[in-house]
């Protein structure tokens, strides 16, 4: 179950950005008042506060991931720790289930990031010279 907090207390971020601020795990955004999520995401770096609000930053040129700026008061977060080494894993899985309606291609990043996932195993096989391909 997830426990969503407003993004935004007084201004200010909420005090749970702080306290997972040196961690990794995953996030999911949502508007306030909605009952289904907008985004889901990760950071397996430890830096899972600062990802998140990255998303309501104004970015110039092209960017990559769903953006809503300035909108941090109009959002709720559930910020959830993992090991860093299942956070990419266990936000793809969160994404394949909620569906979240700013990320349609939460289908596609999953089956990605396993490829991703598997090529990295693989060179690491390699490199060691347990699979001679």
């Amino acid at each position: 179950m997830l426990r969503f907090v407003p993004c935004t207390v007084g201004g200010s971020w909420h005090p749970k950005f702080r306290l997972l601020a040196h961690r990794s795990g995953l996030y999911v955004l949502r508007r306030k008042g909605a009952s289904r999520a907008s985004y889901v995401g990760e950071s397996h770096s430890g830096t899972l506060a600062a990802t998140c609000q990255r998303h309501f930053q104004h970015w110039k040129g092209v960017h990559v991931s769903v953006a809503y700026p300035g909108a941090r008061d109009r959002f709720e977060v559930a910020l959830v720790p993992t090991p860093p080494h299942t956070a990419a894993t266990a936000a793809a899985s969160l994404a394949e289930r909620l569906r979240p309606v700013d990320q349609p291609a939460a289908r596609r990043a999953a089956a990605d990031l396993w490829e991703r996932y598997n090529g990295r195993l693989r060179r690491a096989k390699r490199k060691r010279g347990a699979v001679p391909f």
